[in-house]
Protein backbone atom coordinates (compact mmCIF):
# COMPACT_ATOMS: atom_id res chain seq x y z
CA UNK A 1 0.00 0.00 0.00
CA UNK A 2 2.82 2.40 0.84
CA UNK A 3 4.51 1.63 -2.50
CA UNK A 4 1.27 2.43 -4.32
CA UNK A 5 0.89 5.69 -2.37
CA UNK A 6 4.47 6.66 -3.10
CA UNK A 7 4.01 5.98 -6.81
CA UNK A 8 0.78 8.01 -6.88
CA UNK A 9 2.42 10.96 -5.12
CA UNK A 10 5.39 10.84 -7.48
CA UNK A 11 3.03 10.89 -10.48
CA UNK A 12 0.93 13.76 -9.10
CA UNK A 13 3.96 15.88 -8.22
CA UNK A 14 5.86 14.82 -11.35
CA UNK A 15 8.92 13.86 -9.30
CA UNK A 16 11.23 11.04 -10.34
CA UNK A 17 13.70 9.14 -8.23
CA UNK A 18 17.24 10.30 -8.94
CA UNK A 19 19.86 7.92 -10.27
CA UNK A 20 21.89 6.60 -7.31
CA UNK A 21 19.27 7.91 -4.85
CA UNK A 22 18.12 5.45 -2.20
CA UNK A 23 14.48 4.91 -1.32
CA UNK A 24 14.48 6.84 2.01
CA UNK A 25 15.99 9.93 0.36
CA UNK A 26 13.41 9.76 -2.43
CA UNK A 27 10.55 9.47 0.07
CA UNK A 28 11.86 12.48 2.02
CA UNK A 29 11.78 14.56 -1.17
CA UNK A 30 8.32 13.33 -2.07
CA UNK A 31 6.89 14.12 1.36
CA UNK A 32 8.57 17.53 1.45
CA UNK A 33 7.12 18.63 -1.89
CA UNK A 34 3.85 16.85 -1.11
CA UNK A 35 3.41 18.83 2.12
CA UNK A 36 4.02 22.05 0.19
CA UNK A 37 1.12 21.06 -2.06
CA UNK A 38 -1.08 20.23 0.96
CA UNK A 39 -0.27 23.58 2.59
CA UNK A 40 -1.30 25.42 -0.58
CA UNK A 41 -4.47 23.32 -0.66
CA UNK A 42 -5.27 24.23 2.94
CA UNK A 43 -4.85 27.90 2.06
CA UNK A 44 -7.82 27.53 -0.30
CA UNK A 45 -10.16 26.55 2.52
CA UNK A 46 -12.82 29.18 3.20
CA UNK A 47 -13.61 29.57 6.88
CA UNK A 48 -16.65 31.80 7.25
CA UNK A 49 -16.59 34.96 9.35
CA UNK A 50 -19.42 37.43 9.84
CA UNK A 51 -19.45 41.19 10.21
CA UNK A 52 -22.26 43.70 10.47
CA UNK A 53 -23.21 45.23 7.11
CA UNK A 54 -22.75 49.02 7.22
CA UNK A 55 -26.12 49.71 5.57
CA UNK A 56 -28.34 47.20 7.33
CA UNK A 57 -28.62 45.28 10.56
CA UNK A 58 -27.79 41.97 8.97
CA UNK A 59 -24.71 39.83 9.02
CA UNK A 60 -22.59 39.85 5.89
CA UNK A 61 -20.50 36.82 5.04
CA UNK A 62 -16.82 37.53 4.37
CA UNK A 63 -13.87 35.33 3.54
CA UNK A 64 -10.34 36.60 3.92
CA UNK A 65 -8.00 33.68 3.52
CA UNK A 66 -7.31 31.25 6.32
CA UNK A 67 -5.32 31.59 9.50
CA UNK A 68 -1.83 30.25 9.89
CA UNK A 69 -3.15 28.15 12.77
CA UNK A 70 -5.72 26.53 10.48
CA UNK A 71 -2.99 25.55 8.00
CA UNK A 72 -0.77 24.23 10.79
CA UNK A 73 -3.51 22.16 12.42
CA UNK A 74 -4.76 20.66 9.18
CA UNK A 75 -1.41 19.89 7.61
CA UNK A 76 0.34 18.79 10.79
CA UNK A 77 -2.21 15.99 11.09
CA UNK A 78 -1.62 15.04 7.45
CA UNK A 79 2.14 14.94 7.98
CA UNK A 80 1.66 12.81 11.10
CA UNK A 81 -0.40 10.34 9.08
CA UNK A 82 2.22 10.28 6.32
CA UNK A 83 5.01 9.64 8.81
CA UNK A 84 3.04 6.74 10.27
CA UNK A 85 3.08 5.22 6.78
CA UNK A 86 6.73 6.16 6.16
CA UNK A 87 8.31 6.02 9.65
CA UNK A 88 11.88 6.23 8.31
CA UNK A 89 11.20 9.89 7.47
CA UNK A 90 10.21 10.93 11.01
CA UNK A 91 13.71 11.99 12.00
CA UNK A 92 14.13 13.98 8.75
CA UNK A 93 11.06 16.11 9.59
CA UNK A 94 12.06 16.80 13.21
CA UNK A 95 13.16 20.35 14.01
CA UNK A 96 15.03 21.79 16.97
CA UNK A 97 12.77 22.50 19.98
CA UNK A 98 11.80 26.16 20.11
CA UNK A 99 12.09 26.62 16.34
CA UNK A 100 9.41 26.35 13.68
CA UNK A 101 7.80 22.96 13.24
CA UNK A 102 8.17 21.33 9.82
CA UNK A 103 4.79 22.60 8.57
CA UNK A 104 5.49 26.12 9.81
CA UNK A 105 8.90 26.08 8.15
CA UNK A 106 7.53 24.94 4.78
CA UNK A 107 4.65 27.41 5.10
CA UNK A 108 7.09 30.29 5.69
CA UNK A 109 9.09 29.25 2.64
CA UNK A 110 5.93 29.26 0.51
CA UNK A 111 5.18 32.81 1.70
CA UNK A 112 8.69 34.00 0.83
CA UNK A 113 8.48 32.22 -2.53
CA UNK A 114 5.17 33.97 -3.31
CA UNK A 115 2.87 30.93 -3.56
CA UNK A 116 1.05 32.12 -0.44
CA UNK A 117 0.00 35.74 0.08
CA UNK A 118 -0.68 37.67 3.28
CA UNK A 119 -4.28 38.90 3.54
CA UNK A 120 -6.66 40.09 6.25
CA UNK A 121 -4.39 42.67 7.92
CA UNK A 122 -1.42 40.32 7.25
CA UNK A 123 -2.81 37.76 9.70
CA UNK A 124 -4.19 35.23 7.21
CA UNK A 125 -2.87 33.49 4.11
CA UNK A 126 -4.37 32.69 0.74
CA UNK A 127 -3.14 30.94 -2.39
CA UNK A 128 -1.66 33.35 -4.94
CA UNK A 129 -3.40 33.76 -8.31
CA UNK A 130 -1.97 31.48 -10.98
CA UNK A 131 0.93 33.05 -12.81
CA UNK A 132 4.03 32.00 -14.73
CA UNK A 133 7.38 33.67 -14.00
CA UNK A 134 10.39 33.31 -16.33
CA UNK A 135 13.58 32.18 -14.59
CA UNK A 136 15.83 32.12 -17.63
CA UNK A 137 15.27 31.78 -21.40
CA UNK A 138 14.63 28.04 -21.02
CA UNK A 139 12.85 27.67 -17.69
CA UNK A 140 9.78 29.13 -16.00
CA UNK A 141 8.13 28.87 -12.58
CA UNK A 142 4.44 28.52 -11.86
CA UNK A 143 2.97 30.20 -8.78
CA UNK A 144 -0.51 29.67 -7.39
CA UNK A 145 -0.82 26.18 -8.88
CA UNK A 146 -1.53 23.01 -6.91
CA UNK A 147 -1.01 20.23 -9.44
CA UNK A 148 -0.52 20.62 -13.16
CA UNK A 149 0.82 17.97 -15.51
CA UNK A 150 2.96 20.52 -17.36
CA UNK A 151 4.87 21.39 -14.17
CA UNK A 152 7.08 19.34 -11.88
CA UNK A 153 7.83 20.10 -8.26
CA UNK A 154 11.39 21.12 -7.47
CA UNK A 155 11.56 21.62 -3.73
CA UNK A 156 8.42 23.61 -2.87
CA UNK A 157 8.34 25.31 -6.29
CA UNK A 158 6.82 24.24 -9.59
CA UNK A 159 8.93 24.49 -12.75
CA UNK A 160 8.74 23.57 -16.40
CA UNK A 161 10.50 24.21 -19.68
CA UNK A 162 9.43 27.47 -21.29
CA UNK A 163 5.92 27.32 -22.73
CA UNK A 164 4.88 30.94 -22.31
CA UNK A 165 5.72 33.66 -24.80
CA UNK A 166 7.38 36.64 -23.18
CA UNK A 167 10.27 39.03 -23.61
CA UNK A 168 12.82 37.66 -21.16
CA UNK A 169 14.88 40.16 -19.17
CA UNK A 170 17.95 39.18 -17.21
CA UNK A 171 17.75 39.81 -13.47
CA UNK A 172 19.47 43.10 -12.71
CA UNK A 173 21.09 41.83 -9.49
CA UNK A 174 24.68 43.11 -9.57
CA UNK A 175 27.74 41.31 -8.25
CA UNK A 176 28.76 41.80 -4.64
CA UNK A 177 31.74 44.10 -5.41
CA UNK A 178 29.58 46.66 -7.20
CA UNK A 179 26.88 46.26 -4.57
CA UNK A 180 29.34 47.07 -1.78
CA UNK A 181 30.74 50.12 -3.56
CA UNK A 182 27.24 51.47 -4.20
CA UNK A 183 26.26 50.86 -0.58
CA UNK A 184 29.32 52.69 0.75
CA UNK A 185 28.59 55.68 -1.48
CA UNK A 186 24.97 55.95 -0.34
CA UNK A 187 25.55 55.16 3.37
CA UNK A 188 25.00 57.83 5.99
CA UNK A 189 28.22 58.45 7.92
CA UNK A 190 28.79 60.35 11.15
CA UNK A 191 31.89 61.16 13.19
CA UNK A 192 32.21 58.83 16.15
CA UNK A 193 34.59 57.44 18.69
CA UNK A 194 35.14 53.79 17.96
CA UNK A 195 33.28 51.62 20.48
CA UNK A 196 35.33 49.22 22.57
CA UNK A 197 33.05 46.15 22.59
CA UNK A 198 33.63 45.41 18.92
CA UNK A 199 34.68 42.43 16.83
CA UNK A 200 36.10 42.99 13.38
CA UNK A 201 35.58 41.00 10.20
CA UNK A 202 38.88 40.09 8.53
CA UNK A 203 38.09 39.31 4.87
CA UNK A 204 41.71 38.27 4.21
CA UNK A 205 41.65 35.33 6.61
CA UNK A 206 41.95 31.98 4.79
CA UNK A 207 39.07 30.06 6.36
CA UNK A 208 36.23 28.08 4.76
CA UNK A 209 33.42 29.99 6.46
CA UNK A 210 32.66 33.58 7.39
CA UNK A 211 32.33 32.68 11.06
CA UNK A 212 36.09 32.21 11.36
CA UNK A 213 36.83 35.72 10.07
CA UNK A 214 35.85 37.56 13.26
CA UNK A 215 38.71 38.87 15.41
CA UNK A 216 39.42 41.37 18.18
CA UNK A 217 41.73 43.72 16.28
CA UNK A 218 40.94 45.76 13.15
CA UNK A 219 42.11 44.23 9.85
CA UNK A 220 43.45 46.05 6.83
CA UNK A 221 40.54 48.15 5.47
CA UNK A 222 38.84 47.19 2.20
CA UNK A 223 37.74 50.16 0.08
CA UNK A 224 38.80 52.23 3.11
CA UNK A 225 36.14 50.46 5.22
CA UNK A 226 36.09 47.91 8.04
CA UNK A 227 33.08 45.69 8.75
CA UNK A 228 32.42 45.18 12.47
CA UNK A 229 29.83 44.07 15.00
CA UNK A 230 28.90 44.83 18.59
CA UNK A 231 27.61 42.03 20.78
CA UNK A 232 26.44 43.64 23.99
CA UNK A 233 24.81 41.18 26.39
CA UNK A 234 21.00 40.97 26.29
CA UNK A 235 20.90 43.06 23.11
CA UNK A 236 20.71 41.97 19.45
CA UNK A 237 23.97 42.04 17.52
CA UNK A 238 24.61 45.42 15.89
CA UNK A 239 26.58 45.58 12.62
CA UNK A 240 28.71 48.57 11.69
CA UNK A 241 30.78 49.97 8.87
CA UNK A 242 33.79 51.94 10.06
CA UNK A 243 36.04 54.40 8.25
CA UNK A 244 39.11 54.20 10.50
CA UNK A 245 41.63 56.98 10.95
CA UNK A 246 42.21 60.11 12.95
CA UNK A 247 38.69 61.29 12.15
CA UNK A 248 36.89 57.98 12.26
CA UNK A 249 33.37 57.75 10.84
CA UNK A 250 30.66 55.23 11.55
CA UNK A 251 27.64 53.83 9.72
CA UNK A 252 25.13 51.66 11.57
CA UNK A 253 23.62 48.96 9.38
CA UNK A 254 19.84 48.86 9.54
CA UNK A 255 18.47 46.27 11.96
CA UNK A 256 16.23 44.88 9.22
CA UNK A 257 19.30 43.58 7.40
CA UNK A 258 20.32 41.76 10.57
CA UNK A 259 16.88 40.28 11.17
CA UNK A 260 16.59 38.96 7.61
CA UNK A 261 20.16 37.65 7.39
CA UNK A 262 21.03 40.14 4.65
CA UNK A 263 23.95 41.45 6.73
CA UNK A 264 25.83 38.39 5.41
CA UNK A 265 26.04 40.09 2.01
CA UNK A 266 28.70 42.41 3.47
CA UNK A 267 30.83 39.41 4.43
CA UNK A 268 30.78 37.95 0.92
CA UNK A 269 31.35 41.37 -0.64
CA UNK A 270 34.36 42.20 1.55
CA UNK A 271 35.90 38.79 0.87
CA UNK A 272 35.36 39.19 -2.88
CA UNK A 273 37.02 42.62 -2.95
CA UNK A 274 39.88 41.15 -0.89
CA UNK A 275 40.30 38.34 -3.44
CA UNK A 276 39.40 35.71 -0.86
CA UNK A 277 36.15 34.19 -2.14
CA UNK A 278 34.49 31.31 -0.36
CA UNK A 279 34.00 28.02 -2.20
CA UNK A 280 31.03 25.71 -2.59
CA UNK A 281 31.33 22.08 -3.66
CA UNK A 282 28.98 20.62 -6.26
CA UNK A 283 28.70 17.01 -7.35
CA UNK A 284 27.12 16.58 -10.76
CA UNK A 285 25.07 13.44 -11.26
CA UNK A 286 23.32 12.22 -14.37
CA UNK A 287 20.02 13.90 -13.48
CA UNK A 288 20.69 16.28 -10.58
CA UNK A 289 23.36 18.04 -8.56
CA UNK A 290 24.26 18.02 -4.88
CA UNK A 291 25.36 21.36 -3.41
CA UNK A 292 27.38 21.52 -0.19
CA UNK A 293 27.97 24.82 1.61
CA UNK A 294 30.06 25.52 4.72
CA UNK A 295 28.52 28.94 5.32
CA UNK A 296 25.10 30.57 5.49
CA UNK A 297 23.84 32.73 2.66
CA UNK A 298 22.15 36.13 2.63
CA UNK A 299 18.36 36.06 2.55
CA UNK A 300 17.90 36.48 -1.20
CA UNK A 301 20.25 33.67 -2.28
CA UNK A 302 19.04 31.42 0.53
CA UNK A 303 15.48 31.96 -0.68
CA UNK A 304 16.44 30.59 -4.09
CA UNK A 305 17.61 27.35 -2.51
CA UNK A 306 14.72 26.99 -0.08
CA UNK A 307 12.27 27.51 -2.96
CA UNK A 308 13.75 25.44 -5.77
CA UNK A 309 15.88 22.77 -4.05
CA UNK A 310 15.36 19.93 -1.59
CA UNK A 311 17.19 20.14 1.76
CA UNK A 312 19.36 17.08 2.13
CA UNK A 313 19.85 15.99 5.74
CA UNK A 314 16.67 17.35 7.31
CA UNK A 315 13.76 19.66 6.59
CA UNK A 316 15.67 22.54 8.22
CA UNK A 317 19.04 21.88 6.54
CA UNK A 318 20.48 25.08 5.01
CA UNK A 319 23.89 23.79 3.95
CA UNK A 320 23.26 20.80 1.69
CA UNK A 321 20.77 20.77 -1.17
CA UNK A 322 19.72 18.59 -4.09
CA UNK A 323 18.17 20.01 -7.25
CA UNK A 324 17.61 19.22 -10.95
CA UNK A 325 20.29 20.21 -13.43
CA UNK A 326 17.99 22.81 -15.02
CA UNK A 327 17.51 24.66 -11.72
CA UNK A 328 21.21 24.50 -10.92
CA UNK A 329 21.96 26.32 -14.18
CA UNK A 330 19.70 29.12 -12.90
CA UNK A 331 20.93 29.28 -9.29
CA UNK A 332 24.65 28.93 -10.01
CA UNK A 333 24.77 32.38 -11.63
CA UNK A 334 23.56 34.12 -8.47
CA UNK A 335 25.93 32.26 -6.16
CA UNK A 336 28.84 33.33 -8.36
CA UNK A 337 27.59 36.93 -8.41
CA UNK A 338 27.50 36.85 -4.62
CA UNK A 339 31.18 35.95 -4.48
CA UNK A 340 31.30 32.17 -4.28
CA UNK A 341 33.70 29.99 -6.24
CA UNK A 342 31.68 27.00 -7.43
CA UNK A 343 33.81 23.85 -7.55
CA UNK A 344 32.05 21.28 -9.71
CA UNK A 345 33.05 17.65 -10.12
CA UNK A 346 31.40 14.68 -11.74
CA UNK A 347 30.09 12.18 -9.22
CA UNK A 348 31.30 8.60 -9.42
CA UNK A 349 28.78 6.45 -11.26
Amino acid sequence: MTDEMMAAMATDLNIRQFVNENQPQFINRLLYSGMACWIKTAAMDAPITFSLSPDQNTNRQETKGVSRRHILDRCDSILTEMLCRFPASKLWFETTPGNEKAIQLIRSRLVRHGDLLNVGFQTNLTLAPESVIPLNPDLECGKGYLLDTSFSYSGIAMIRRQQTEYLFKENDRIDSCKWLKNYIKSAWWKPANLPEDVEYFNPFRKVRSNYGCWQDVPPTPVEGIVFARRTASLLPTEYLLIKPGEKAKLHRIDSFLRETGEYRRFQFAFRRVAGNDLAADVKIYQDHIHLKLRFYLPEWENRLLESFAWPCNSVSDKLEWDMPLSIWAYIKIYLEKLGIVVREEMADG
